[in-house]
């Protein structure tokens, strides 16, 4: 595991580690077993790292696939690592405090309103920072594409980024339980999801940084300016849902007619998904992976709020996107990410949340009772709000 976590650190910063061995193929692992071939496949590690995209267009077809097969095989397993660490440190952390062997901070209540707010926005500008470093340097490097965006490796540090803030909070939020608390086996598993691409707050960051950047690519000033467009949008539509938490967003009192007033939650839950996890009750009744936990990750991708705060990040950019490939031609990059996957995501909101509620009911009954337990109230007035939403 170290290794491999060494390996995508190295790639990450551009460079390679001596005998280093080939990494298993999932990709085409995956393909095999469709076809009722149980074989595992290997694939080498790239040629060259940091490559340009000259370098890129440059490659046969075969390298440019053994190259995405290598660092999603990457990407898998360094997320494996960080979860199984993570996961370590919160379960093992609470033991530890149960018998005692270390001292807790002293905080025990849950985080109050304007910790949240502020801890939300601290991370916010760290990643707006480093998705306009990590854009900004690529474009000027000749390694930003209209393809793929930014390079695999770029990506990967990012990524590696994400995983570490959410490691960091883990160690935190054990230190903040009580001694005998504990979080359940799944809580960093499910927590991490926050860090994945298309569900994750930093993921549509980073893809409307990028957008920008590519929009500076082009020679003409038109698209240099929704380039800006875009850009100041970003941190237009961020600022107005801090200033919706600050008013009203999680105390539950949304005025009608407010757009984004309960779409803090969201941004809270994307960068603060371990410190936001509350610690299991006393007497709970065990529930099933299904139960317990993948139908709960559905529901937070398909509530109402949800649905709210993708129709105002990707609306605006949609139409940005649509001229920018009007004027600058086909773009896989924002064909996909700026237009089908929001629209896939929105569609699905319309479709899925009541059936959805429905099968998580007990699941939203117990993190409602963890919340009351614990003195969460922010949360409980969300998931109450949430879970009675009519009309959706």
């Amino acid at each position: 595991m170290m290794i491999l976590l060494a390996t995508a650190l190295g790639a990450a910063f551009g460079f390679t580690l001596p005998d280093i061995p080939d990494m298993p193929d999932l990709v085409e692992s995956v393909q095999s077993m469709l076809k009722w071939n149980f074989t595992e496949e290997r694939v080498e590690e790239p040629k060259t790292f940091l490559p340009s995209i000259a370098e890129i267009n440059a490659m046969s077809d075969e390298e440019k696939t053994d190259r995405f097969h290598w660092f999603f095989s990457v990407f898998v397993m360094v997320y494996l690592c960080f979860v199984f660490l993570g996961s370590g440190i919160m379960i093992g952390g609470a033991q530890l405090k149960a018998r005692g062997d270390y001292q807790a901070l002293g905080q025990t209540a849950p985080l109050s309103k304007k910790s949240q707010i502020l801890l939300v926005t601290v991370s916010l500008i760290v990643t707006i920072f480093l998705s306009f470093a990590a854009s900004i340097w690529s474009l000027q490097t000749g390694r930003l594409s209209k393809k793929l965006g930014l390079d695999w490796e770029v990506c990967l540090f990012l990524f590696c980024c994400g995983c570490l803030s959410l490691l960091i909070q883990s160690v935190v939020a054990v230190a903040w339980i009580q001694a005998g608390d504990r979080f359940d086996a799944t809580a960093f598993a499910m927590a991490s999801m926050s860090v994945l691409p298309v569900v994750s707050d930093q993921f549509d960051t980073l893809k409307d940084i990028i957008f920008g950047a590519l929009c500076f690519q082009s020679d003409h000033w038109a698209m240099k300016v929704l380039g800006v467009l875009s850009w100041l949008y970003l941190l237009a539509f961020h600022a107005w849902f801090i200033f919706c938490g600050v008013k009203f967003g999680l105390d539950g009192a949304n005025p009608e007619g407010v757009p984004g007033a309960n779409c803090f939650s969201e941004l809270a839950t994307s960068h603060l998904a371990v410190l936001l996890t509350p610690p299991k009750v006393d007497g709970e009744s065990p529930a099933g992976f299904w139960e317990g936990t993948i139908l709960p990750m559905l529901y937070k991708q398909l509530t109402p709020s949800k649905r709210e705060y993708l129709l105002i990040e990707n609306l605006p950019q949609a139409v940005l996107s649509l001229l920018f490939l009007f004027f600058e031609g086909g773009s896989m990059f924002i064909v996909v990410l700026n237009l089908a996957v929001p629209a896939m995501q929105i569609g699905l909101t319309f479709l899925l949340f009541k059936p959805v509620r429905a099968a998580a009911a007990p699941a939203l009954g117990k993190a409602l009772n963890r919340a009351v337990h614990n003195g969460n109230w922010i949360a409980a007035k969300t998931i109450w709000l949430e879970a009675g939403s009519v009309g959706a």
